[in-house]
């Protein structure tokens, strides 16, 4: 179960840095990653 959800804490990280990268969905990663933080 806990390695299941380092996978998905990986891809979601991966897709973060790939919007973050090519800055199309700036906003939309930001409120993201304020959920996921808290």
């Amino acid at each position: 179960m806990f390695s299941l959800i380092r996978k998905v804490n990986w891809i979601f990280f991966i897709l973060f840095i790939i919007l973050d990268l090519t800055n199309v969905f700036p906003l939309i990663r930001t409120i993201l990653f304020a959920i996921l933080s808290h």
